[in-house]
């Protein structure tokens, strides 16, 4: 048992440092944690995760042909990298944020000529409908159906 906790928490770490952030939540998620480094590992982990979770979405769905779903996706994964600044600053995550938060904002640009800051301005509509109501309505000045 002792030896398989500490290989899950080498493996979640080895998958972090690579950038896999959502595969290590899934390596540390069930483990019990119990020292304070595993502890501020699994802190650390879970931030990119909340973040990488919808990223990782944003290109399954633009490879399933869903750019619906990618571009909320993406719209999500925005919000997130702003809710996880605070929580990357404690953890020791920071400049692993903001390269992710870079290619999320790549993204948005590239993909849906959108800055950051529209994005964001969509996250914070509290009202689904209204959200969907807006997304459409960006999606169709797109041409995107």
């Amino acid at each position: 048992n002792l030896t398989s906790h500490s290989g899950g928490i080498r493996t979640a770490k080895l998958l972090y440092d690579t950038g896999s952030y959502t595969e290590a939540y899934q390596e540390i998620r069930g483990l019990s944690i119990k020292s304070d480094e595993d502890k501020e590992l699994y802190y650390r982990i879970s931030t990119m995760a909340s973040v990488a979770s919808e990223y990782d979405s944003y290109i399954r769905y633009l490879n399933y042909g869903r750019k619906d779903l990618a571009l909320d996706s993406l719209i999500c994964a925005a919000g997130r990298c702003e809710l996880q600044k605070e929580n990357a600053a404690i953890y020791g995550c920071e400049e692993d944020l903001k390269h992710l938060k870079k290619e999320v904002k790549t993204a948005l640009k590239k993909k849906f000529k959108m800055s950051m800051s529209e994005a964001l301005e969509l996250y914070q509509i509290d009202d689904r409908n209204e959200y969907t109501i807006e997304l459409k309505g960006k999606m169709e000045k797109l041409g995107i159906n």
